[in-house]
């Protein structure tokens, strides 16, 4: 039996209500040749029922079940179970647009030397309702402070990668609750891999006002929980980088607080921390935002 193209790693925990929600938009894939394998992280709701219930009318879906261990833990051991040369991971709340993986298959494959693709992502509520927000992609090669003021791919569910380099990285670093893929991503920047985004819009991406990417103050610990790993990495490339980048990453939340939650007092706060880490950037992006008003 030839192995698949692709392998789709879903992370599971807890998923039940967005879970077969988010098996289906695979499913509806113009890209056929795929194998997906569902990690289950040890919930404790029906999710694994779900999963069982799709895989059961394709045999493409299987599904691995262990004790809790984290999200990272649990999308590494994905990657290690899967057979095709290239991973895309997806998370169970969230959805792909049918051309997902034609599209980014396409870009890779034009791209020998290209490890890492993503694309554009629509922000959609818990109801997978639209909201009208897209993300702000980067397609041109990106910097050091580019990751580490926010991670370009905005979800783990629009990354792409070659199985050989994603294994050889050692994977998601365990032990971060936010970042941890802004964490890979920028690692694996710094050892030379490429990385780089086509703009269609692909991704749909679940906001949850009461869900853990909604507490932004939350995030600003996990920002600082990646600097210091990163400076511990590369202490000379990133060690100048963080004043700009961690103001860069005070406005995204400040932005975000107020989207998601309408925040008031958060949002402040992730100001004056912007203005307090580097406020020539805080100027250039509010010239920037002005720019992008008047025109």
């Amino acid at each position: 039996m030839s192995r698949p193209a692709v392998s789709i790693v879903v992370p599971l925990y807890n998923a039940a209500s967005f879970i077969t929600e988010t098996l289906r938009s695979v499913q509806a894939q113009t890209f056929s040749d795929f194998e997906v394998i569902v990690v289950d992280d040890g919930s404790r709701d029906r999710s694994a029922d779900c999963v069982a219930a799709v895989a059961r009318e394709d045999t493409r879906i299987r599904l691995h079940r262990q004790g809790n261990a984290g999200v990272s833990v649990a999308r590494n051991r994905g990657a290690e179970l899967a057979t095709a040369p290239i991973v895309a991971f997806l998370d169970a709340d969230d959805r792909w647009h049918p051309t997902f993986l034609s599209a980014t298959l396409a870009f890779m494959a034009a791209q020998p030397a290209l490890a890492v693709c993503y694309a554009g992502v629509r922000f959609v509520d818990a109801a997978g309702v639209p909201t009208g927000a897209l993300s702000r992609l980067r397609t041109s090669p990106l910097s050091t402070r580019d990751l580490l003021a926010g991670n370009p791919t905005t979800t783990c569910s629009n990354l792409v990668v070659r199985r050989a380099d994603f294994l050889a990285s050692g994977g998601f670093p365990v032990g971060l609750n936010h970042a941890e893929d802004q964490l890979w991503l920028l690692t694996m920047h710094l050892r030379g891999y490429r990385i780089a985004g086509l703009a269609d819009v692909l991704v749909d991406y679940r906001t949850n006002a009461g869900g853990l990417s909604a507490d932004t103050r939350a995030m600003a610990r996990g920002f600082e929980a990646l600097v210091h790993r990163a400076v511990q990495l590369a202490p000379l490339e990133v060690g100048p980088a963080v004043p700009a980048a961690r103001a860069l990453n005070r406005l995204y939340l400040a932005q975000r607080a107020w989207r998601t939650r309408r925040d008031r007092a958060s949002a402040a706060q992730h100001i004056r921390d912007a203005l307090r880490s580097h406020w020539p950037t805080v100027s250039q992006e509010a010239l920037r935002l002005l720019r992008k008003a008047l025109t």
